[in-house]
């Protein structure tokens, strides 16, 4: 409530000359309107009343649309259409027994994860995404030449050549190995005549370089050729057609690393640097 009151003044210089000759008198002067009968607490009363009646009651102002209220945040959108492959997934557990994991936690759990928290990344982030799975519907489109379920991995190329068709793909996946003392990241690209452009090694690099600068992880990030290792021929990166890489964020087999695949706040960092490296490597080639 706004209020505006209006004190009557007194203007009498002959009463002003009385107040200094009088100074144990501190009480204002009454008001040319109050009864010189009335006593000095009838006269205070008066005053007070006369106050009220000159007091103004307004409505509380409401601000303009949009003044002192948070404004949403506006997304510039993108063109590019990222595709994120969970891995595995469905009847397929991916790697986890004889692991760090406790018991019903696998691969795929972990990989589904990350994959909607980077999702939620990259839409942040202006991109169109873009999943081959949620782990519990089939993708429309999908070819099952297997076992009826989505989890083969010759399955996932060719639905992604022929339906999705993306700017970009990455497929999430957890490590496992023997030794408990391998440990680290690991991004690979698959650099051959299949793909349709000739910048997967540099485009992985900038994801390479985005987990370094943003997770805290036990080894340093490699950046891997698929090729060149006998064992890591991923179908999902060498059957693209589109620009891929294939992200293997740490060792189940590795108690820290377990431990790491396991936190929230980890796989929160995990997906905002996969995605910051994706929007930093469409930024520079934007600009070439």
């Amino acid at each position: 409530m706004v209020r505006f009151i209006h004190k009557r003044q007194v203007l009498l210089p002959v009463l002003v000359a009385a107040a200094v000759l009088l100074p144990a008198c501190s009480r204002p002067e009454a008001s040319s309107d109050t009864d010189p009968m009335l006593t000095g607490t009838e006269v205070e009363e008066q005053e007070t009343a006369d106050e009220q009646e000159d007091t103004v009651v307004l409505e509380p102002a409401v601000p303009a649309i949009g003044v002192g209220r948070i404004m949403p945040v506006v997304v510039e959108q993108r063109d590019e259409l990222i595709c994120i492959d969970p891995g595995h997934g469905f009847r397929d557990p991916g790697t986890g027994s004889d692991s760090f994991f406790p018991e019903g936690i696998y691969e795929r759990e972990i990989t589904m994860q990350v994959s909607l928290l980077l999702d939620d990344a990259l839409k942040a982030r202006g991109f169109r995404t873009v999943l081959t799975h949620d782990g519990v519907n089939m993708p429309e489109g999908a070819d099952l030449n297997w076992d009826g379920v989505f989890s083969a991995p010759y399955e996932r190329p060719p639905y992604v050549n022929n339906y999705i068709r993306p700017d970009y793909l990455v497929s999430i996946h957890v490590n496992a190995v023997g030794s408990p003392e391998k440990c680290g990241a690991m991004v690979f690209f698959d650099q051959n005549y299949y793909k349709d452009n000739d910048w997967n090694e540099t485009a992985a690099a900038y994801i390479r370089d985005s987990i370094e600068e943003g997770v805290v992880t036990t080894a340093v990030t490699q950046l891997v050729d698929s090729k060149d290792m006998e064992d890591a021929s991923f179908a999902i990166n060498r059957e693209t057609k589109c620009a891929s890489s294939l992200i293997e964020m740490g060792f189940c087999t590795n108690e820290t690393d377990a431990e790491n695949l396991q936190d929230p706040e980890w796989q929160r960092q995990m997906a905002e640097a996969i995605a910051e490296g994706i929007e930093r490597f469409f930024d520079d080639l934007g600009q070439n």
